[in-house]
């Protein structure tokens, strides 16, 4: 997918996010990021990705790496919203993280199903189960 492309999904994004009240921060201009915008604090990594005829539930975060590689960690992304056949998946990094924090590149779709349109995910600073016990004890 082209930078171009890339930006009008970002702006997509945007405009969802401003419409649904939440405030949008883009990232300092010449810095380089592992996101894209800040949503209500959260650091949100937007992704637009394509059906694959040959598999077709499987996505790469990162298009140029390996479906094996590391391209994310927790502690650099908060949370990902992917169009993938034509919805919008919105959900928490740790989601698809490892016990480590480490987001490899593949990523099955159907996983995340349940996340189809959760733009309610942004709507505050994410809890994570760690913070659980902290908040609940």
């Amino acid at each position: 997918m082209s930078r171009e492309l890339g930006d009008i999904y970002e702006q997509h994004v945007e405009h969802i996010c401003k419409a649904l009240g939440f405030q949008v921060l883009p990232p300092s201009v010449g810095n380089q990021h592992s996101w894209d915008m800040r949503v209500n604090g959260l650091r949100l990594q937007v992704k637009k990705r394509c059906i694959d005829a040959s598999k077709p539930n499987n996505i790469r975060l990162v298009t140029s790496k390996s479906s094996s590689e590391i391209v994310y960690h927790v502690n650099d992304v908060d949370a990902f919203a992917i169009y993938w056949s034509d919805k919008w998946f919105v959900f928490a990094s740790d989601v698809i993280a490892d016990q480590v924090g480490d987001i490899r590149n593949g990523l099955y779709m159907p996983s995340v199903c349940r996340f189809a349109g959760k733009w309610e995910v942004l709507s505050g600073s994410h809890i994570t189960v760690e913070s659980q016990g902290v908040l609940f004890e």
